[in-house]
C-alpha cells in the first residue's frame, strides 16, 4: 500500500476555550465564582475564550482552580490533515473503517492515532477507480512532528514503494464511560433482499447502565432510521430495567418495535423490528455508546459487539419498548368485541407508559385487578384516571405495585384507552 501524502493541513479552534469561570457550592450572589486562565498573562478582547464550569460538586473551595484548569485542558485547538488514501491495500474504506473511525497511521518512521473526519471519492473515467482524500485529525500538540514526518514519507514515496503503511481501525476511549465507535460493531450486507430482526449483542455481561446510537440504513424500501437506546442490565436479577428507546426516522416506511432481553446464550442484547421486517442492502452501525455505574472499564466495550440479522429472538427475558404488550387479564374480566374494539394492551415509550383496549364482565372494586403491570412500566404514585364505563363516568387507578383496577363504574364495557401516565 502506498504511503500518505500531505495535502491540505486543516485548523479549527471552534471548541477551544483558554478563561474559565468555575462556580463553586452556593446559590445566586452567594455562589464561590473562581477564575482560571492560560498562560502567565490573563487573555483579554477577541483572543479572550470563556468557558462556564459549574463545580457545585466539589466541597473544597480551594480546589475550584483545579477543576477549572482540567476542564479547560480538555479543549483543544483542533488540526487536520488531508491525505490520500489508495483503497485498493491491505485496508478498505467501507468495509475496514468508515468515516467518523479512529485509526492508527503507521509509516516506517512513526505511528499516529488521528479520526477520520472527513471521507471525499473523485472518480477518473480513465482507471475507473476513484481518488480518495480522507482528513485526519490529529492532536495539536503533536502537529508539527506529524506534518514533518509526513512530508519525509511523501519523499519516500518518489524513490519506492512500501506496504508498511497502514490504516488500522481502532476503538477510542474518550472519557472513563465513554466510546464514540467500537471495533466490529457493524452489520453490512449486499444480499438484495434479508428478513428478520436486527440483533445487537453487547461483548459483555455486567451490572451498569447504558446508552447508545444505532444507525439503520436500509436501501429499499428508501429509508434510513436513528435509534437512541438505553437500559440498566441488572446482572443481580438477570434482566433489563428502565430501558428507553426513541426512533428519528423509518426503516421500510414502518416505525420498528424495540426489544431489550437476554438471549439462549445469556447474553445481554437487543433485537429492532420484527421477523417479517424486510431490508434491502442494509448498514447497521452502533456509536456513542456510554456506560455508568459500578467498576466502570471502558475497554470492556470497545470490541466484543455483535450485530446480525437474525429470523427469531431466543429471547429469556423481555422488555420490550415501543411495542404493544398483552398482559393476562384476571378477576372475571376479558376483551369486549376484539373485532370492533383493541384488545387490552400496554406499552412503554420514554418513560410514559399507555393503555389501550375495550374490557368487560370482571368485578369492579379496590379488591379486583384488571391486570398487573411488570416493573419498569409502574408508577411511583398512585394514578386515578377518569374513564368511561357503558356510557357512564367511570375511574381506573394504577398503583405502584402494577395492579390496574376498575375503582367503579359499570362491568358491561370498561374503557381503558387514553389512559397513560409517567414512571419517574
Amino acid at each position: 500500500m502506498h504511503l500518505l501524502q500531505i495535502m491540505t493541513i486543516k485548523k479549527d479552534q471552534s471548541g477551544y476555550r483558554n478563561f474559565a469561570y468555575v462556580a463553586g457550592q452556593g446559590e445566586g450572589k452567594d455562589r464561590t465564582i473562581e477564575t482560571v486562565y492560560e498562560g502567565s498573562a490573563e487573555p483579554t478582547g477577541y483572543s479572550r475564550r470563556e468557558l462556564f464550569v459549574d463545580a457545585r460538586d466539589v466541597e473544597n473551595d480551594g480546589e475550584l482552580p483545579d477543576r477549572g484548569a482540567q476542564k479547560l485542558s480538555e479543549t483543544t485547538k483542533a488540526v487536520g490533515i488531508k491525505v490520500k488514501f489508495n483503497n485498493n491495500g491491505a485496508f478498505s474504506i467501507d468495509e475496514d473503517f468508515q468515516c467518523g473511525d479512529f485509526v492508527t497511521a503507521k509509516s516506517e518512521r512513526s505511528t499516529d492515532d488521528a479520526q477520520v473526519v472527513k471521507v471525499s471519492y473523485q472518480y477518473d473515467g480513465s482507471t475507473g477507480y476513484p481518488t480518495i482524500d480522507l482528513v485526519l485529525d490529529f492532536d495539536p500538540d503533536d502537529i508539527e512532528r506529524v506534518i514533518s514526518t509526513r512530508l519525509n514519507q511523501y519523499d519516500a514515496l518518489l524513490s519506492k514503494e512500501t506496504d508498511t503503511n497502514l490504516l488500522v481501525p481502532k476503538g477510542l476511549q474518550v472519557s472513563s464511560g465513554y466510546c464514540v465507535v467500537p471495533m466490529t460493531d457493524g452489520y453490512y450486507s449486499y444480499s438484495s433482499s434479508i428478513t428478520g430482526y436486527i440483533k445487537i449483542t453487547l461483548p459483555v455481561n455486567q451490572r451498569h447502565m447504558i446508552s447508545m446510537v444505532v444507525d439503520v440504513f436500509n436501501y429499499s424500501p428508501a429509508g434510513s432510521a436513528q435509534f437512541i437506546l438505553s437500559g440498566f442490565t441488572d446482572t443481580t436479577d438477570g434482566r433489563w430495567e428502565n430501558c428507553c428507546a426513541t426512533q428519528l426516522g423509518q426503516i421500510a416506511n414502518a416505525d420498528m418495535p424495540i426489544y431489550f432481553g437476554i438471549d439462549s446464550s445469556g447474553n445481554y442484547s437487543i433485537w429492532i423490528g420484527t421477523s417479517t421486517t424486510l431490508y434491502y442492502y442494509p448498514s447497521v452501525r452502533v456509536r456513542d455508546v456510554k456506560v455508568n455505574f459500578g467498576t466502570i472499564d471502558i475497554n470492556d466495550y470497545t470490541t466484543g459487539w455483535d450485530v446480525s440479522i437474525v429470523s427469531s429472538m431466543g429471547i429469556t427475558a423481555d422488555v420490550a419498548c415501543n411495542r404493544w404488550i398483552t398482559p393476562t387479564l384476571t378477576d372475571g374480566w376479558s376483551n369486549y368485541q376484539a373485532t370492533s374494539h383493541y384488545d387490552v394492551a400496554f406499552r412503554r415509550i420514554n418513560n410514559q407508559v399507555f393503555l389501550r383496549g375495550l374490557v368487560a364482565g370482571g368485578s369492579v372494586g379496590t379488591s379486583y385487578k384488571i391486570f398487573t403491570l411488570p416493573e419498569g412500566y409502574r408508577p411511583n404514585h398512585t394514578v386515578m384516571c377518569t374513564t368511561m364505563a357503558s356510557s357512564e363516568l367511570a375511574r381506573c387507578d394504577v398503583y405502584t405495585d402494577g395492579r390496574v383496577v376498575a375503582n367503579f363504574g359499570s362491568n358491561g364495557w370498561f374503557n381503558l384507552t387514553g389512559i397513560s401516565f409517567f414512571v419517574d
